[in-house]
């Protein structure tokens, strides 16, 4: 992984939905939204088969990230996890949910490729979850 890269693994919990082709990604950093996201996932998008959450080794909270090494480490091992999970299911499409900074947001960002197309998501904070924000194409 290079110099200055901490090595993780993420704890993993994954939900079957539906038999739909696509897969869901909840990353579970500084929160959890593996309830939320599964919520708005079976009343709004049937085409999702199962959600995968991936959950800091120590479990989310404000202290997940505790420097610039585990910040490069887990965004690493984010997408080396959400690429294996596509590569083993063949989803037609990847939709993913994000609960931690924004800077390991962009981290991740930067690795991203060789994925099915990925829909991104906001969280609203309300009743209706989530929107849809910007898709990823292939």
């Amino acid at each position: 992984r290079g110099l200055g890269v901490s090595a993780t693994e993420f704890t993993v919990k994954e939900t079957t939905l539906s038999g739909g082709a696509d897969i869901a990604i909840a990353l579970a950093i500084s929160g959890d939204p593996t309830e939320d996201v599964e919520a708005y996932l079976r009343r709004d998008h049937p085409d999702v088969g199962h959600l995968i959450t991936l959950s800091a080794p120590d479990g989310p909270g404000r202290d997940a990230v505790a420097d610039d090494s585990a910040a490069r480490g887990l965004a690493l091992a984010a997408v080396d996890a959400i690429r294996q999970n596509a590569r083993t299911r063949q989803p037609v499409g990847v939709h993913l949910f994000q609960c931690g900074p924004l800077a390991l947001s962009v981290l991740i960002g930067h690795s991203w490729n060789r994925m099915p197309p990925t829909m991104l998501y906001e969280d609203l904070n309300s009743a209706e979850l989530y929107a849809p924000t910007f898709l990823l194409p292939t």
